[in-house]
């Protein structure tokens, strides 16, 4: 990934955050990348935070992370399954 200053920043702030998760989930990936991202906006001293595409900083944090996404699989024995 090419990232911007503006995105390494964001990148660097939010793994200081993550790193204190014992479990870590696609969900506070997206939460923490936004409210560093909200953050850094605010403060207004960055010049490219309008260029930021937080998608692509999830991204590069899940593949550091080595997310793990199940695929959804469908019971077709319903014997020994409790309803």
């Amino acid at each position: 990934m090419n990232a911007t200053e503006s995105e390494k920043m964001i990148i660097s702030i939010a793994l200081l955050i993550l790193r204190q998760e014992e479990l870590l989930t696609m969900e506070k990936i997206r939460n923490t990348v936004h409210k560093v991202t909200e953050m850094l906006r605010g403060m207004n001293r960055f010049s490219g935070m309008e260029n930021v595409v937080e998608d692509r900083i999830i991204r590069e944090i899940e593949t550091l992370y080595d997310v793990y996404v199940p695929t959804m699989s469908i019971l077709d024995d319903m014997h020994n399954h409790p309803e």
